[in-house]
């Protein structure tokens, strides 16, 4: 496989984290009611990203495969655990 298709692969496999690492914070400051710091918008995606890779990698090294419906049933679980516990330490 050349390093341009790994690349695409990586890119790929990694979509869900960004997007939620982007999108999961907008949510937070909707539910704080308050307008966040650039710190606070940095720290809440690069948390979000970090953990949704971490479910990624723990599904795929664990269950063999990418894809697999208990990783994004994780996915789900932590992230919603991730923005309660954000959201009502105010």
């Amino acid at each position: 496989m050349s390093l341009g298709l790994s690349l695409i692969h990586l890119l790929n496999f990694l979509a869900p984290a960004l997007f939620l690492g982007l999108v999961l914070p907008l949510l937070e400051a909707g539910l704080r009611k308050a307008k966040l710091s650039s710190q606070t918008w940095l720290t809440s995606i690069a948390l979000y990203f970090s953990a949704t890779s971490l479910i990624l990698l723990i599904g795929l090294f664990g269950l063999g495969r990418d894809g697999k419906m208990l990783t994004y049933a994780g996915l789900i679980v932590t992230n919603a655990l991730i923005l309660t516990w954000r959201t009502r330490r105010i």
